[in-house]
């Protein structure tokens, strides 16, 4: 017997949210999503650029993204996919090298003959791990030196966990970079992986999902936060996709300038930074992939750190100063700023999955705490949506 139709409330217009409110939608549930913002997407909410829109925060699709394409599929969207092949580079000691392929990691001079070895050996193990959990009590830091080898760990993964997790990146569980490993793995072809992205951004798909929702008899309020919101209590369930309550989930932040130029910084559409001093940890070159004069510079904060109190000029100016290290002369049209208290959960040793029930058979929690040993993103957020949906 199908389950009777219920009236519920989603408290988060992003990725998980929207996916959620299009999932129990098309069960017959009675939806409303309410989003604290004037628009909708999440972290993958646009901004008008050029003569489109784009994220304020650099999305992509990796081919290995069923569920994110499935859904863009049943949205009739799927023939707006455009595929590139991608090139990413990794700056140490002064220097940006290329790192897509093994080929490149065999010239990455950067550190021994032994340790680019040994990293290149890394990913081959990985792929032969299927009990992850055991690496969820194990520090990353730990076994990348056992694994790769000390050099190979101070050089590259040592930056690179600092860049994503700062203060906390010795806390980071082995099954997390194990997950990371695994699915670069499975979208890389032998030289390179394809990426995609939909033409119009993102937002052509929120887009679609809100007419597909509110066609299904849903409802969706903007700028409503919870405080603001009607009487929740008024419905049967209460879904919280944004941020867990404090103390539940610690989380960093992101400050993302977004450069508008027709100019190249590189020959890649991602470069990590793995030396220090810099203001961004990551230069992603939207116009070396995709359509858009754009170029991303990116940089995760904890929830105290001194530069969210800064001003829009300052940070660029900060910014700034870093990439014209790279490139001297490099110029740009316009510049934003964009700012996310709550971008990137911090997953410790023998990280706990926050459960989906908060209030019994009342209040739940569906969000991007929830999808470890993955990293947050649009497919396995979608992804978290269908799983809960098919459980409720």
């Amino acid at each position: 017997m199908a389950a009777l139709p219920v009236k519920v409330a989603i408290v988060g217009g992003g990725v998980t949210g929207l996916s959620l409110a299009y999932f129990l939608t098309r069960k017959g549930h009675r939806v409303t999503v309410f989003e604290k913002e004037s628009h909708l997407g999440g972290l993958a909410a646009t901004f008008p650029f050029e003569n489109t829109r784009l994220e304020k925060l650099y999305h992509h699709l990796f081919s290995t993204d069923r569920e994110i394409l499935h859904l863009i599929a049943e949205a009739g969207l799927l023939s707006e996919v455009v595929w590139s092949r991608s090139s990413m580079g990794f700056r140490t000691q002064g220097k940006s090298y290329p790192f897509t392929s093994p080929f490149d990691l065999l010239n990455f001079s950067a550190i021994s003959l032994r340790s680019r070895f040994r990293l290149g050996l890394l990913s081959l193990k990985s792929k032969r791990i299927k009990d992850w959990q055991k690496l969820s009590s194990v520090r990353a830091s730990d076994w990348l030196k056992a694994e790769a080898g000390e050099e190979a760990y101070r050089v590259v993964w040592e930056p690179l966990l600092f860049a994503k997790f700062g203060k906390y990146s010795n806390e980071v569980p082995a099954g997390w970079v194990w997950a990371r490993l695994n699915a670069r793995a499975a979208s890389r072809g032998i030289v390179s992986e394809r990426l995609g992205y939909l033409r119009g951004s993102f937002q052509i798909l929120w887009d679609r999902l809100a007419e597909r929702i509110k066609a299904g008899g849903g409802e969706i309020l903007l700028s409503q936060s919870i405080e603001k919101a009607a009487e929740l209590s008024a419905f049967d369930k209460i879904i919280l996709t944004q941020a867990p309550p404090k103390g539940l989930v610690r989380y960093l932040g992101n400050i993302c300038v977004v450069l508008e130029t027709d100019k190249k910084v590189g020959d890649y559409y991602w470069l990590n930074i793995g030396e220090p001093g810099f203001a961004f940890c990551a230069l992603i070159e939207h116009n070396n992939a995709f359509e858009g004069r754009a170029i991303y510079l990116s940089n995760y904060l904890d929830q105290d750190d001194p530069l969210w109190d800064k001003k829009d000029d300052e940070i660029l100016k900060l910014y700034l100063k870093d990439l014209l290290r790279i490139k001297p002369d490099l110029q740009y049209d316009r510049s934003w700023v964009f700012r996310e208290r709550f971008a990137q959960p911090v997953i410790g040793l023998n990280y706990q999955i926050p459960p989906f029930e908060i209030s019994p058979g009342k209040v739940y929690m569906v969000n991007n705490a929830q999808i470890y040993p993955q990293d947050r993103g649009l497919n396995d957020s979608c992804k978290l949506a269908r799983r809960f949906s098919d459980i409720m």
